[in-house]
């Protein structure tokens, strides 16, 4: 029987066992629904017979524990990796522009990127740069109680600059606006990005659907790895003696010979397999925000680029699948009460108001993906208190997007606490 269950078969869940397999610890992971991926999957479109993802994940070159754990299982050649940064913003109207760092060393690669950006006069310029340099000496303890729409102003970034640039970063990586969202943990992010070498800044996208990128060769490797993984298998109740966790009952097992558990599904899901399993959690920490993902299917696509930004626009991303295209709308609380025919007419609309190429009349289908819960907000409230969440038992390990990784809801922040979760029990074994 094993000596670690994980609980939960997203990207925390099978980083967590790839790498607690790796180590030869004996490892079974199970998933409650038919399927690996969690909150980031593939499915069969039947009507255009075609694999497509819940939404579009993207990685940045910043993201070590997610790309070390794609190297591991063998699977970053399924990756599209930008050899230098590379945005290109769309207007409505159609003006195209382009942030580019030219391929010198970094990171005068960078400077010269913001000089050239021709939408940014030279005030917007001196701001942005001034605002870059002051980020080595800014104290992430004097931001805290700063949302980033109070940080940016309080140190003079322009509408123009936040149009262009941190709009669209900040809310795609922090799925909710600015005005909400903790400066503390935009600083953390910028940071990351932008000082940690050239490869930091750059995007990465899956060339395929997730499964193929991560599920299907994760669950191969930690099974040649002597792992076993199960799915449509779930947790209903601990049993715990003298504080820790002696036993498991599932819906379709009794688990009695482990040593360790690590529960890596959202906070919720866990209580209610046992609910004082966490400690310092209220709920007030967690609030989420919705992500809106269109996939439209075009007779003949005139995209010619990868993906595109959206400025000042109700679509954030547009990303090209050759057959067909994806849009995606962060922190799309507002939109995910409409009608999908309302929304496919709204944001058809879109797309030619920004792309004088597209037409409406190339559409041969759309499919509208709404995940309510895509992510928690990362609120002042919250990276306040993330640092506080422990597990109760000794033996029960947390791992997830919403545990203590410093970062928020992203593919980045759940590898993380994977990675960490499996890194203890690996310690403790030696």
């Amino acid at each position: 029987m094993s000596k670690c269950i994980v609980i939960g078969g997203g990207f925390a869940g099978l980083s967590a066992a790839a790498y607690l397999a790796n180590s030869g610890v004996t490892v079974h992971l199970m998933e409650a629904s038919p399927k690996l991926g969690g909150r980031a999957y593939s499915f069969l479109d039947k009507t255009h017979n075609e694999l497509i993802d819940n939404g579009q994940h993207i990685l940045m070159g910043c993201y070590k524990y997610s790309l070390d754990f794609l190297k591991l299982i063998k699977t970053e050649d399924k990756l599209f990796y930008q050899e230098n940064l590379e945005l290109i913003l769309v207007n409505k109207g159609g003006k195209k522009h382009v942030l580019k760092a030219p391929n010198i060393f970094y990171p005068l690669n960078l400077l010269i990127a913001i000089l050239q950006f021709k939408p940014f006069t030279m005030k917007d310029k001196i701001s942005l740069i001034t605002f870059m340099i002051k980020l080595l000496f800014i104290s992430r303890e004097n931001i805290k109680n700063f949302t980033v729409d109070e940080w940016l102003k309080q140190n003079r970034q322009t509408e123009k600059i936040n149009d262009y640039l941190w709009e669209i970063l900040a809310v795609g990586a922090l799925n909710n606006s600015i005005k909400n969202a903790s400066a503390s943990i935009f600083y953390d992010i910028l940071k990351t990005i932008f000082y940690r070498g050239n490869k930091s800044t750059t995007l990465i996208i899956p060339k395929t659907d997730l499964s193929n990128v991560y599920c299907a060769q994760a669950e191969k490797f930690i099974c040649e790895k002597g792992g076993s993984v199960s799915t449509k298998e779930k947790a209903v109740e601990f049993i715990t003696k003298a504080g820790k966790i002696v036993a498991l009952k599932t819906n379709k097992n009794l688990f009695e010979d482990f040593k360790f558990i690590i529960t890596a599904i959202p906070h919720f899901s866990l209580k209610k397999i046992i609910n004082n399993g966490i400690n310092n959690v209220n709920e007030n920490m967690f609030q989420y925000s919705s992500i809106l993902s269109m996939h439209i299917w075009l007779k003949d696509n005139p995209f010619k680029e990868k993906f595109y930004g959206l400025v000042k626009s109700k679509v954030h991303w547009v990303f090209n699948h050759n057959t067909f295209i994806t849009l995606v709308i962060s922190n799309a609380d507002r939109f995910v009460k409409y009608s999908s025919g309302y929304l496919s007419k709204l944001l058809l609309e879109e797309l030619e108001d920004y792309f004088q190429f597209f037409n409406k009349d190339l559409v041969t289908g759309y499919r509208i993906i709404k995940e309510k819960r895509a992510t928690f907000i990362p609120s002042i409230y919250f990276d306040k208190n993330q640092s506080a969440i422990i597990s109760n038992y000794k033996n029960l390990i947390l791992a997830g997007d919403w545990t203590n990784t410093g970062l928020p809801s992203t593919i980045e922040s759940a590898v993380k606490s994977g990675t960490k979760a499996a890194e203890y029990i690996i310690s403790e074994k030696k």
